[in-house]
C-alpha cells in the first residue's frame, strides 16, 4: 500500500513539475539559469530536510558531481525543448532515456537480457516512425529540428543521471550526501550562469513568477526521494516502466487539455506503442 502511494506521488510530482515549466514559460518567464538554480536549491533543502544523518565520502564526491553535470545537461535541454515544443512528444522521448541505464546494466552489470527487451525495441523503433510520420488528412503537433535535438540531448542527459545515481548506490554511497553534492554544484553553476547571461532580464516579471521555480524544486526533490524508497522495495524492472508510462499517460492528457495539443491518430498509435515499448524494455 505505502509502496502503491509513492509510486502515485512520484507521478504526480514528476508531471506537476514539468507543467509548471511550460506555463512559467507561457506567462512570460524567460531565464533559464536563473529558474534552475532555484529549483535545484529548494530540491537539495527537500533532501537536507529527509536527511537524518549524512556521510560525505569520496565516491559521494564523484558520483555527486556526475550525477550534476548530468542533471545541468538535462535541465538546461529540457526546459528549451519545453519552451519551443510539444510537452507530450517531450515527455516521450525523455523515457527514451530508460534504454541507457538498460544497457549498462546489460554490459556492465551483467544483468540477463529478456524476451522483452527485443520485443520492446522494436515497438520503439515502430513509435519513433509514427511519430513522424505526417498525415496529410489531419492536423498533428509540429515540431522543428531544433527541438528534436534538444529533447535527444536532454534524454541522454536524464539517461546518465539514473546510471549515476545507481552506480553510487550499488557503491554503498550516501544517497543523500551524493544528491545533496550534485544539487550544491548544481546551484552554484546555474546562479554563476545566470549572472552572466541574464541580469537584463526583467526583474518584476521574474519575481512575479518566483513560486513556479520553488514548486517544480519542491516536486523534483519529492520525485528523487521516493525513488530512492522505492528502490528499496520494489524492482527496476517494476517501478521505472511504472513511473514512465503512468507520468506519461497524465502528460499526454494534460497536454491535450490544458495546452491544446492536436495529435493525429497516426502520432497517438506512435505514443501507444512508445508506452508499451517502455514497459517491455524492462521485462
Amino acid at each position: 500500500m505505502a509502496s502503491a502511494l509513492f509510486l502515485l506521488l512520484v507521478i504526480v510530482c514528476s508531471v506537476s513539475g514539468t507543467i509548471f515549466r511550460k506555463y512559467y514559460n507561457l506567462l512570460g518567464g524567460r531565464t533559464i539559469y536563473f529558474f534552475n538554480a532555484v529549483v535545484f536549491l529548494v530540491s537539495g533543502i527537500c533532501f537536507l530536510i529527509n536527511s537524518k544523518g549524512l556521510t560525505f565520502s569520496y565516491n559521494a564526491l564523484i558520483y555527486g558531481t556526475f550525477f550534476a553535470v548530468s542533471c545541468i545537461i538535462t535541465a538546461i535541454f529540457g526546459l528549451l525543448a519545453i519552451n519551443c515544443g510539444p510537452v507530450a512528444l517531450g515527455s516521450l522521448f525523455s523515457s527514451y532515456s530508460l534504454l541507457m541505464p538498460t544497457f549498462y546494466g546489460l554490459i556492465f552489470l551483467k544483468d540477463p537480457i529478456g524476451k522483452g527487451f527485443f520485443i520492446g525495441l522494436l515497438f520503439l523503433l515502430l513509435s519513433i516512425y509514427f511519430i513522424n510520420k505526417k498525415s496529410q488528412k489531419e492536423e498533428s503537433v509540429k515540431f522543428t529540428v531544433k527541438w528534436l535535438i534538444f529533447v535527444i540531448i536532454g534524454a541522454v542527459g536524464n539517461g546518465f543521471c539514473s546510471i549515476s545515481q545507481k552506480a553510487g548506490q550499488l557503491t554503498g554511497t550516501d544517497t543523500n550526501a551524493m544528491m545533496i553534492t550534485a544539487y550544491i554544484i548544481c546551484v552554484i553553476f546555474f546562479t554563476a550562469a545566470g549572472f552572466v547571461k541574464e541580469r537584463k532580464l526583467k526583474v518584476k516579471t521574474e519575481l512575479k513568477l518566483s513560486f513556479m521555480p520553488v514548486i517544480c524544486g519542491i516536486c523534483n526533490g519529492l520525485v528523487n526521494i521516493f525513488v530512492i524508497v522505492l528502490n528499496k522495495s520494489v524492482p527496476a524492472a517494476v517501478l521505472f516502466p511504472l513511473i514512465s508510462c503512468g507520468g506519461l499517460i497524465v502528460t499526454f492528457i494534460t497536454s491535450y487539455i490544458a495546452f491544446k495539443e492536436k495529435f493525429s491518430k497516426i502520432q497517438i498509435l506512435g505514443f501507444v506503442l512508445g508506452v508499451i515499448s517502455i514497459v517491455m524494455l524492462n521485462i
